[in-house]
């Protein structure tokens, strides 16, 4: 797991290493994912991810229920 530290505004970008499975254009990562830190207030973050279409996103809750 990579753990960061990030500030609202901030941006992390997941995407394939050249030249390994998923990389090419048929592939799911036909851009880059971005996951954008939009706010923080408390104990809460607020992210928004930009991802392609077709590429599933889920959520998983504390207690490990998605």
């Amino acid at each position: 797991m990579l753990v960061l530290t990030r500030r609202p505004g901030d941006t992390v970008l997941i995407e394939p290493r050249p030249g390994t499975l998923g990389a090419d254009s048929c592939a799911l990562f036909t851009r880059p994912i971005a996951v954008r830190i939009l706010r923080v207030q408390g104990n809460n973050v607020r992210i928004g991810i930009d991802a392609p279409e077709g590429l599933l996103i889920t959520r998983e809750e504390r207690g490990g229920g998605v």
